[in-house]
């Protein structure tokens, strides 16, 4: 470990003070993501959890509302939920976007 010296002190707070602009700016995104979900959470049009990743950083992760199962446990990050054929549509947009591209043909996904 190296021994503590203004020459080192001086270096960690440079360091610190050029992430401060990087750790607002996430903040912000995180209070308006936050400030955009919040009136649907509590009208009760929203339970569910949220994760909002760029360039490999989190910039958003909450979890909302209570599990539908018999003890309606509160939702957390890690909570499994039945998506049924609702990844039907994001399947069917990525066809397409491949089709699109000429990668793929239409006829190949009936």
């Amino acid at each position: 470990m190296k021994p503590f010296t203004v020459r080192n002190t001086f270096a960690a707070w440079v360091m610190s003070v050029m992430l401060i602009p990087g750790i607002a700016e996430a903040t912000a995104v995180h209070d308006e993501i936050a400030a955009y979900i919040d009136p649907y959470v509590r009208s009760g049009n929203f339970s569910g959890s949220i994760l909002v990743v760029e360039a490999g950083k989190v910039l958003f992760r909450n979890s909302y509302g209570h599990s539908g199962g018999p003890d309606g446990a509160p939702n957390r990050v890690d909570t499994k939920y039945h998506i049924a054929s609702l990844s039907m549509q994001f399947t069917a947009a990525a066809v397409m976007r491949l089709v699109e591209e000429g990668t793929q043909r239409r006829e190949n996904h009936r």
